[in-house]
């Protein structure tokens, strides 16, 4: 049934969504620490700075609550 398949696209879809914002909040602390290393003595800084930018955003810790 096409409803169905849809439906359980969909619930896939909230379900992985869901269990990875689970998992970003239970490491924050850590993935913001490594961030921060990065940031310093990496060719990646840049990079890691915009990351560490947008994980420090109002926006990203309201999606993650």
């Amino acid at each position: 049934c096409w409803v169905c398949l849809v439906c359980f696209v969909n619930k896939t879809r909230w379900s992985y969504w869901y269990s990875s914002l689970r998992k970003v909040s239970k490491r924050y602390v850590e993935i913001r620490d490594c961030l921060v290393l990065l940031t310093e003595e990496s060719d990646q800084s840049a990079r890691a700075r915009g990351l560490l930018e947008e994980m420090s955003s109002f926006k990203f810790l309201i999606i993650c609550v």
